[in-house]
C-alpha cells in the first residue's frame, strides 16, 4: 500500500473487530522500498481478504463517524484496496442519511498518485443532502448561481453516488482534487418560496449531477397546473428550464401567458424562461381551435399546426416576438401586441401566407372604430380577410356585405385574389371605408376574373 493509503485507513478506520483474515506475501529480495525510495508493489506480492464487523469509518475530517451495519470486506491485491460493506447512517445538521451498499477502492499503482472511489446509494431528505454538501463541498453552493433559496426546498432523495479523490502530495505541492457522479430520483419535491416567480409542488423527478453539469427531469405542479420538468445547467453558467403541459383555454396563465382569447380546445405547450422575463414557447397545435378574428385567420381542432413564439407579459399587455404559425396552408411569422382589455394593439408579419403560392407582408394596427391595414408582396389570397371585414362569401343570393368598421387600406401586391374566381394584377389600393360606405382614394389595378 502507499504511504498516503496507508495513511488513510489508520487515521479513518476508527473501530471495529476482525472476524476471520486470510493474508498472502511474496517479496522477491530487492523488491522492497527502502527509506527515500519509491517502488512499485510487485505483481502478486500482496493478497489480503479480511472480514470485520462493528467497523466504524469516517470518511473525511468534517464528516461524523459511520457505523457499517453487517459485514465490512477488506480485499488487497497488490497496490489495489477494496472496502466494502452492507450499509450505514451519516449523521448531518439537518438529519440523516442511510447508506447502502458502501464500497471504497483505493488505487495505489503508482504511489506518488494514490486514487480513493468512494460510491455507494444516498437516501434520505434533501435538507440533509444539502447539508452534507455544504460540510464537504462548500463551493458547490457558493459559487453556484442558482435563482432559488436551497434551504425552501423539500423532498426524499434516492440517489447513487461515485465520489473519487486524487489524494495531496506534499512533495509535488499537488492539492487534493474531488470528482463526483451522482444519479438518483426525488420524491415529492416542493419549494417554500416561488421558483422563477412559480409555485413548485408535488414533483417526482429524477436528476444526475457530475462536476461537468447537473440535469433534472419529472413531473411536477407549476402554479396548481400539472407539468413536465426539465432543468439543464452547469456550475459555472445559468440553469436552463423547460416546462411542458396541456393547457386548455379554460386555464389561466399558469405558463406564464395568456393566450385564451386566441384559441379553444388544448394546446401542448413547451415553455422556456428567459433572462428578460419572456417565455420562449413551442406549441403543438393539433387539437386546438384558432381564431384571429382581426387578421381573418380560424383553424378547426384536428387539423396538424405548430406555433413557435417569445411571450412577454406586462400587466394586461402580452407581446409575442418571434412568432411562426403554421398549419394547413397558413404560414406566419412576425410579432403581435395585444391588450386584454383593449385587444390588439398591433400586428406586423414580414411573412403572411394563407393560402398557397401567397408571398405577402402584412403590418395591421387599431385606429378609431377600427384598423388601419397595410399589405405588400406578390401575392396574397384576400378572401379571409374580405370574409371578415366585410362578410364576404356568407348568405345566399349573390354578392352580399356586411360591414360596421371603419378600414383603413393600404394595399401594393402584384396578384390578388378574390371571392368569385377573381384576380386582381398590379393592385394599387388607399381606400377609406366607413360603416356600409367606402371613400375610395386612389384605386387602380387590372381586374381578371379565372
Amino acid at each position: 500500500m502507499g504511504t498516503e493509503s496507508r495513511d488513510w485507513f489508520v487515521a479513518n478506520v476508527t473501530d471495529g473487530t476482525i472476524r476471520n483474515a486470510w493474508m498472502r506475501f511474496k517479496f522477491p529480495v530487492g523488491t522492497l522500498a527502502l527509506e527515500g525510495e519509491s517502488k512499485a508493489i510487485p505483481k502478486d506480492a500482496m493478497q489480503i481478504d479480511m472480514v470485520g464487523e462493528g467497523v466504524t469509518v469516517t470518511p473525511t475530517a468534517e464528516m461524523a463517524p459511520v457505523t457499517l451495519q453487517g459485514d465490512t470486506r477488506l480485499q488487497i491485491d497488490d497496490s489495489n484496496v477494496t472496502i466494502s460493506a452492507g450499509g450505514g447512517q451519516i449523521e448531518t445538521a439537518s438529519g440523516p442519511l442511510k447508506v447502502t451498499n458502501p464500497a471504497l477502492v483505493m488505487d495505489n499503482s503508482v504511489p506518488s498518485e494514490s486514487i480513493i472511489e468512494v460510491s455507494g446509494d444516498l437516501e434520505g431528505s434533501i435538507p440533509a443532502l444539502l447539508a452534507l454538501t455544504r460540510e464537504q463541498q462548500p463551493q458547490a453552493i457558493q459559487h453556484t448561481p442558482l435563482p432559488l433559496d436551497l434551504d425552501s426546498l423539500q423532498g426524499n432523495v434516492d440517489a447513487g453516488l461515485v465520489v473519487t479523490v486524487k489524494l495531496p502530495d506534499e512533495e509535488s505541492g499537488r492539492a487534493m482534487n474531488v470528482d463526483y457522479v451522482l444519479n438518483g430520483r426525488v420524491a415529492d419535491f416542493a419549494s417554500s418560496q416561488p421558483i422563477k416567480d412559480h409555485r413548485i409542488g408535488n414533483g417526482q423527478l429524477a436528476f444526475s449531477a457530475s462536476q461537468a453539469g447537473y440535469q433534472v427531469g419529472g413531473t411536477a405542479e407549476i402554479d396548481g397546473m400539472q407539468a413536465g420538468v426539465e432543468i439543464l445547467g452547469t456550475l459555472e453558467t445559468e440553469p436552463t428550464f423547460r416546462l411542458s403541459a396541456v393547457v386548455s383555454a379554460e386555464d389561466p396563465a399558469e405558463m406564464g401567458f395568456d393566450a385564451s382569447q386566441f384559441f379553444g380546445g388544448s394546446v401542448r405547450v413547451v415553455g422556456q424562461p428567459m433572462s428578460d422575463g419572456s417565455i420562449q414557447i413551442a406549441a403543438d397545435l393539433q387539437d386546438a381551435r384558432l381564431t384571429f378574428k382581426d387578421i381573418g385567420i380560424t383553424k378547426a381542432a384536428g387539423t396538424a399546426g405548430t406555433l413557435h413564439a417569445n411571450v412577454k407579459q406586462d400587466g394586461e399587455r402580452s407581446e409575442l416576438s418571434g412568432v411562426d404559425l403554421s398549419f394547413g396552408s397558413v404560414h406566419l411569422k412576425g410579432g403581435i401586441k395585444y391588450h386584454a382589455t383593449e385587444g390588439l394593439e398591433s400586428a406586423s408579419f414580414e411573412q403572411f401566407a394563407l393560402s398557397p403560392g401567397d408571398n405577402a407582408q402584412l403590418a395591421l394596427a387599431p385606429r378609431e372604430g377600427g384598423y388601419s391595414v397595410q399589405i405588400r408582396g406578390a401575392q396574397l389570397d384576400l378572401k379571409p380577410m374580405l370574409k371578415q371585414f366585410f362578410g364576404l362569401g356568407e348568405g345566399t343570393g349573390g354578392v352580399q356585405s356586411t360591414f360596421t368598421q371603419t378600414i383603413a387600406l393600404d394595399v401594393r401586391l402584384d396578384r390578388a385574389i378574390g371571392y368569385y374566381a377573381t384576380t386582381a394584377f398590379n393592385m394599387n389600393l388607399d381606400l377609406l371605408l366607413r360603416g356600409t360606405r367606402s371613400a375610395p382614394r386612389q384605386p387602380d389595378g387590372a381586374v381578371q376574373r379565372r
